[in-house]
């Protein structure tokens, strides 16, 4: 996580929906975004059941609750009923925009 998503307005609204402390939410979008990197590197998350986000992020409650309060903090986006991380391509890592490029050069993919 970039240092000024620490008091960035998105997690402290993710820390209260989700009513857990700062550590927890950061916690929480670290491994959402190294969930994204690996296995949803397009940035859209939602080819996965929110069940599986879930457990990957080893979210104990309601996975449900977990999605909503990440849609409510602006952490993801529904795009025509996909799951987005929010600006997903300006923020991922950059062996993941690399990665992207090539499979865009490779086999002409669109990323979004």
């Amino acid at each position: 996580m970039k240092t000024d998503g620490l008091s960035h307005p998105k997690t402290k609204r993710l820390c209260n929906h989700l009513d857990v402390p700062l550590y927890q939410a950061v916690g929480i979008l670290e491994c959402l975004f190294g969930f994204a990197a690996t296995y949803a590197d397009d940035g859209r998350v939602s080819k996965y059941k929110i069940e599986e986000i879930a457990a990957f992020l080893e979210w104990d409650r309601d996975p449900a609750e977990l999605i909503d309060a990440l849609v409510a903090s602006g952490y993801l986006e529904n795009h025509e009923g996909n799951l987005v991380i929010h600006d997903w391509f300006d923020h991922c890592a950059d062996y993941v925009k690399k990665r992207i490029k090539r499979r865009v050069e490779a086999n002409g993919d669109r990323w979004q």
